[in-house]
């Protein structure tokens, strides 16, 4: 290449590089429209209500459901809290809890959980029939942020966190 062609292409670089730098000058444009409002609720906090009707186990002594939810996730598992409530709306027992014979738990696993009824008396359990789980998951940070709150009331809970039913 020769010594001219070297500076010219050195000049238009450099050209192309300051209308890089300086780049389009002026007023902004006008604010676009307002966007529609999107639903209230909290980033940190997934809740979510199953309706379960059938069950496994059934005539043993528990019978159980195993329950997808990809909001369960290691980080959950190792830093958050995941809360589950049986009941209906109005009236949600924080498990694992006993009620006479009847105990109901749970268990967490990476994107599901399970519930479990069992006798403790240690008798046959019968077909539960139908019941709604609320699953309550909370990041770490949510978890933190809110030291005070009685995590075996659901309302607070709902009410604290801005839960959305």
């Amino acid at each position: 290449m020769t010594k001219i062609k070297k500076t010219a292409l050195s000049l238009l670089c450099l050209a192309l590089f300051s209308f890089y730098i300086i780049g389009c000058k002026g007023d902004a444009g006008p604010t676009g429209p307002q966007g529609i409002q999107g639903n209230q609720g909290n980033a940190n906090v997934h809740s979510k209500t199953y309706t379960v009707t059938s069950w496994d186990g059934v005539g043993t002594s528990f019978a159980f459901k195993d329950i997808a939810n990809s909001d369960i996730t290691q980080e959950i598992i190792d830093n958050g809290a995941i809360l589950v409530y049986e009941g209906n709306t109005g009236l949600w027992n924080a498990m694992p809890y006993a009620n006479q014979n009847d105990e109901w738990r749970f268990l967490i696993g990476l994107n599901n959980f399970r519930v479990i009824l069992l006798h403790a008396n240690g008798t046959t359990v019968s077909n539960p029939g139908t019941r709604n789980f609320k699953v309550v998951i909370i990041s770490g940070d949510a978890l933190i942020s809110n030291p005070n709150i009685n995590w075996k009331d659901y309302e607070e809970v709902k009410a604290k966190l801005n839960l959305q039913e």
